[in-house]
């Protein structure tokens, strides 16, 4: 299949100082971006208690940001790197974000698996995917 889009990371990470204001850290991540031929984006999605298994809209896919939009609620991810086995990642705390942004053209780049689990029912999440 054609590379049909362009995934793009735009970041900043920044630090300043709260007393004086100065900026002490400045710099661009240089806005990744990838030939790609999807992209997903679900905004305010409802998991249930316990592990949600997302289906991936391809069975490699390559970049993912998820941030954890609930109030109180935990959020746990979990992937399975391309040939290898599934891995927890960092719980989510309310406003917490995930970024993972890979090009597809290593030999075992990207993701096959999403899992993310919530600590009760109703756990606000918003995800991205591309492929």
């Amino acid at each position: 299949m054609a590379n049909k889009i362009t995934n793009t990371l735009i970041a900043n990470i920044t630090a300043q100082e709260d007393s004086s204001q100065n900026v002490i850290v400045n710099r661009g991540t240089g806005n990744p971006n990838f030939d790609s031929v999807l992209a997903q984006m679900t905004e305010y999605f409802v998991l249930a208690n316990g592990a949600n298994v997302i289906p991936l809209p391809s069975a490699t896919c390559f970049q993912l940001y998820v941030k954890n939009n609930d109030a109180a609620l935990l959020v746990t991810p979990s992937i399975t790197p391309k040939g290898g086995v599934a891995a927890i990642l960092p719980q989510l705390y309310p406003g917490d974000q995930l970024i993972i942004w890979q090009s597809n053209a290593g030999a075992n780049a990207g993701f096959t698996a999403l899992t993310l689990t919530a600590s009760a029912a109703n756990c606000l999440v918003e995800y991205f995917i591309g492929a």
